[in-house]
């Protein structure tokens, strides 16, 4: 595949995604930012290095209220230290206007195309295989959600991050140090 045709995939993948810029922001987005416009209020004080530890139960009339069934041992607490911090730094730039956030979104997913691409070459794909992958990805509709919703985009930069340390893994010579590198910070952006 040529890089002019290339290219002309990536910005098919663009398009079709490019409706997420209209989405605003979703669910967990707006704790998200109450949390970090007033800290201690939200989701049991998270804050700009834990936006994904969501805690423990609370306790009646706090902000965050769960059924009367649910243990009192309950928790969900995500270590996503680099994710928190891209939003953090986000929220800290665009506020409450989410548009330029979705925007970056976007860049993301364009470049997790590119390094693909490069991936599917490095790997030996045969053309017609590489196109196939790389079409096939582009277009799959399970990337709607970590483009369009702000606080999934753990997703992206995990497969950003996982995807250059098989780069650099499978580079000649390899780099493994930066491998591991990459693979520890795809590690920090999201726990799988």
């Amino acid at each position: 595949m040529s890089r002019r045709t290339l290219w002309l995939l990536i910005l098919a993948a663009l398009a079709l995604h490019a409706p997420t810029l209209g989405v605003g922001f979703l669910a967990d987005d707006h704790a998200q930012r109450l949390a970090l416009a007033e800290p201690g209020r939200a989701l049991g004080g998270l804050s700009s290095l834990d936006l994904y530890d969501f805690g423990g139960a609370a306790s009646p009339g706090s902000f965050r209220e769960l059924p009367w069934w649910t243990s009192p041992d309950w928790s969900v607490r995500f270590l996503r230290p680099l994710s928190s911090l891209s939003r953090a730094l986000e929220l800290w730039l665009f506020g409450a206007n989410a548009w330029p956030q979705q925007l970056c979104s976007l860049g993301f997913f364009g470049l997790l195309l590119l390094l693909l691409a490069r991936l599917y070459a490095r790997l030996g794909l045969s053309p017609r295989a590489q196109a196939l992958a790389r079409a096939l990805f582009a277009a799959d509709e399970s990337s709607l959600v970590p483009v369009g919703w702000l606080a999934n985009r753990y997703s992206l930069l995990e497969a950003l991050c996982a995807a250059g340390a098989c780069l650099c893994a499978s580079a000649r010579p390899a780099r493994p140090l930066a491998a591991l590198l990459l693979a520890l910070l795809a590690t920090l952006c999201k726990e799988s």
